[in-house]
């Protein structure tokens, strides 16, 4: 049984470390998804690519219902929580305790003329995700992993 195969069974399991192990292992390929995920300023501004890979960490190693197949499921995963991450971080920047739909304008969007225009677009990719997951799960992940 091969390393990752062990770390595999171990997080499925909720061995201690195993998750921390996986990631480790996979660090170049979790960062190029989360690049992929943030490329072209959809994201939030108050993310990086490292950021994301980190925050979408938190959110798998508390899993509960973690069921990891191979190399493929667990990117698979992370994708989703990375997605995740970047859904709550927009829903969180435009809830109304933060000014409602008013958009946010950083010093640095302000300086380069940019406005948070990506936002909307992303939700609405995400709602569309979630629809096509009613139909065909496997098409929301070749989406994902992307």
């Amino acid at each position: 049984m091969s390393e990752f195969t062990a770390l595999i069974a171990g997080a499925n399991q909720g061995a201690p470390g195993c998750m921390d192990r996986l990631y480790q292992l996979l660090y170049a390929d979790l960062h190029r998804l989360a690049h992929a995920r943030l490329r072209g300023g959809d994201g939030p501004t108050l993310l990086d690519t490292t950021g994301l890979v980190h925050e979408s960490y938190l959110r798998l190693v508390h899993s509960q219902q973690l069921h990891l197949a191979d190399r493929q499921h667990f990117l698979a995963y992370a994708a989703r929580a990375m997605r995740s991450v970047v859904v709550d971080m927009l829903r969180a920047a435009r809830a109304e305790r933060r000014g409602g739909l008013a958009w946010r304008v950083t010093l640095d969007s302000a300086v380069h003329g940019a406005l948070p225009s990506g936002e909307a677009e992303v939700l609405a990719v995400h709602e569309a995700l979630d629809a096509l997951a009613e139909v065909d799960e496997r098409l929301v992940r070749v989406v994902e992993l992307r």
